[in-house]
């Protein structure tokens, strides 16, 4: 069976991967985990991509499943990546700082805002604002009211006039910005939101990094 285009993940190290952890919590024991990195085109054989087996994978205890909080997950590669033009390590935000301004998102998730995902070939992005919170919460209970799973270690984008958001294949992917050093950071983990995607009062949600700092920096150095 070919492979098939699973989540994103940001490239912390040459043997480190950050993804979220709904991405990886069930996987049936015969699934064979590989992570492509240095890839524009996802369908297409890349003379800059790199292939890794993933060797072993970790999840934040406090993930529950499905849409929840803490929902990040760190992948071990049995082989270290090379770092090249294309293939690039991102750094950690500093601890607990909430992000805001506008921010950048990337990934092969669906682009259609119907019912009916339309799966692109190439990486897309998209430039958002960031939400606070409370009107991150006000927006999801307008659309879906009730117990809503928003935590405080999460972060959302924006903009709830509808357009353009996560969707459905950038799950685990990156949300980054460029710190006062021009040094782009990774500061969200794309978790969940509201279908379908891009719709108005419709907020992506996605664990925020900054939280869970001290969290990846002891499993990498324990593992």
């Amino acid at each position: 069976m070919p492979y098939q285009h699973m989540c994103g993940g940001s490239i912390l190290d040459e043997q480190w991967i950050l993804t979220a952890g709904h991405c990886v919590k069930h996987l049936p024991d015969q699934m064979y985990l590989i992570v492509k990195a240095g890839k524009l085109h996802i369908h297409d054989n890349e003379p800059s991509e790199q292939t890794a087996n993933v060797a072993s994978i970790f999840i934040n205890r406090n993930y529950k499943g499905n849409v929840a909080p803490y929902d990040i997950a760190l992948l071990k590669l049995s082989t270290p990546l090379k770092f090249n033009e294309k293939v690039q390590p991102i750094a950690l935000p500093k601890a607990d700082v909430y992000p805001d301004g506008d921010v950048t998102l990337s990934g092969w998730g669906s682009t259609s805002t119907s019912q009916f995902p339309v799966m692109p070939d190439k990486l897309q992005k998209a430039v958002l604002p960031v939400l606070d919170l409370e009107s991150c919460e006000k927006a999801i209970q307008t659309m879906e009211p009730g117990n809503s799973p928003l935590h405080e270690t999460n972060v959302c984008t924006g903009p709830l006039t509808g357009g353009v958001s996560a969707c459905s294949g950038d799950s685990g992917g990156p949300l980054v910005v460029k710190n006062s050093f021009d040094m782009v950071e990774v500061i969200g983990v794309v978790s969940w939101g509201i279908f379908p995607c891009g719709g108005r009062n419709a907020p992506s949600v996605y664990t925020r990094v900054s939280s869970f700092v001290s969290w990846i920096h002891r499993i990498m150095l324990n593992h």
